[in-house]
């Protein structure tokens, strides 16, 4: 397996991760030695399953860590979640690291033990808890894009590397994406200037950018007809 996904951890943070890896269409695997845990693994997993300790340099490796695009650690312990930070750049420095922080103040250690994005789940909790109260219909339109809700709308990530060859290098109103699909590009990840929200039709879509783009599952199904 190659360009893939490693999953440390499978309690209620590492779990719900697989699903929407899943969801997704990822392929990854799973590294998990808590046997109470894996009791509560599915009957018919349709991914690979690793019962050994994930700061060993050898199980990571036989996971592939070498040739693994990203890294998720989902631990609750700080310190074994830091231990494999470093493991694992020490295996391979360009791997994409995210993971957990049970504490405020294990956040910049990650980050140092090489970390690329950090996880707060006690203080994303609490924020989307007060918002709730002050922003609601914010948060349930943030709930259906992002699949809590059993809503047919949903965000997708576009790469320029995905667009087949005649809509490269073309604008936003050339290629008429809201008229051809029904879908709509609410931001764009330009290369040189970061991100653009709401992008003006003149925005041309250019070797590493990224199109942010809303749309149902039948708008995303006509989207098929840019993409290799």
């Amino acid at each position: 397996m190659t360009n893939h996904i490693i999953v440390v951890g499978y309690g209620r943070t590492g779990a719900k991760t697989c699903d929407e890896l899943l969801k997704a269409g990822k392929k990854f695997i799973l590294i998990e030695n808590n046997q109470e845990v894996l009791t509560y693994l599915p009957p018919k997993k349709s991914f690979q399953v690793i019962t050994e300790d994930a700061s060993k340099e050898e199980v990571l490796i036989e996971a592939g860590v070498n040739e693994a695009d990203s890294l998720i650690i989902t631990l609750p312990s700080d310190a074994e979640n830091m231990l494999i930070c470093i493991t694992a750049k020490g295996l391979n420095p360009d791997i994409n690291i995210i993971a957990r922080a049970s504490e405020e103040r294990a956040e910049k250690k990650l980050y140092r033990a090489g970390a690329n994005k950090v996880v707060k789940p006690f203080a994303l909790g609490g924020i989307h808890m007060a918002h709730l109260i002050t922003q609601p219909y914010v948060i349930e339109f943030l709930e259906i894009l992002t699949g809590i809700t059993q809503r047919d709308l949903k965000l997708e990530e576009i790469n320029f590397s995905q667009l087949k060859e005649e809509y490269k290098n073309k604008t936003i109103e050339e290629l008429d994406i809201r008229k051809q699909t029904g879908a709509t590009v609410i931001g764009l990840k330009d290369s040189e200037d970061g991100f653009i929200f709401d992008p003006g039709g003149d925005s041309a879509i250019n070797e590493g950018d990224v199109l942010i783009v809303v749309g149902s599952k039948e708008n995303f199904d006509k989207f098929k007809m840019f993409c290799n």
